[in-house]
C-alpha cells in the first residue's frame, strides 16, 4: 500500500492530500509540568509497544502517534495520567476503558487512563497488538 508524506511536515498518512496538523513538537514538550512517573510509564509502554512491531513515532502539539500503516496508539500527557487512545475491531466492555467512539462498522476507538505503571497490564498488551494488527 502506497502512502503520502506531507511536504510540510513529513509526516506519513495513507491517504494522499489527507487533513492533518502540521504543527510538530518535541517529545520532551508532551511532559512538561507533569509528573514525573507520567514520563515513567510512557517509557515502559514504548518498550511493549516497540516489542509488538516496527512503528514509528510521530509527534505533534495535541498528541504522540505511534503508526504502522495508519495510527494504532495516540499517547496524551495530562498532568497525572496518560491518555491512550488505539482503535479495535469491535467495542470492548471493560472497567478500564473510560469511554469508546465508533468510527466505523469495523473500528472502534478506545479510550483508556494510565496514572500507574501497574496499569500495564497482559489485558492492555493484549488489546494494544490487537490494535497493531488492525492497522498493519
Amino acid at each position: 500500500m502506497t502512502t503520502w508524506t506531507c511536504p510540510k511536515c513529513q509526516r506519513f498518512f495513507r491517504n494522499a492530500n489527507q487533513y492533518h496538523s502540521c504543527d510538530t513538537r518535541s517529545l520532551e514538550d508532551h511532559f512538561v509540568n507533569k509528573q514525573p512517573y507520567i514520563r515513567e510509564i510512557y517509557t515502559r509502554l514504548i518498550e511493549i509497544l516497540e516489542s509488538i512491531g516496527p512503528t514509528q513515532l510521530q509527534v505533534i502539539k495535541s498528541a504522540i502517534y505511534l503508526k504502522k500503516r495508519s495510527t494504532f496508539v495516540a499517547i496524551k500527557a495530562r498532568k497525572d495520567h496518560l491518555m491512550i487512545e488505539f482503535s479495535l475491531h469491535k467495542e470492548m466492555n471493560h472497567s478500564k476503558i473510560e469511554k469508546t467512539m465508533r468510527m466505523s462498522d469495523h473500528r472502534v476507538i478506545h479510550v483508556i487512563h494510565l496514572a500507574h505503571l501497574d496499569e500495564i497490564d497482559q489485558q492492555l498488551i493484549k488489546w494494544l497488538e490487537q490494535a497493531y494488527v488492525l492497522c498493519a
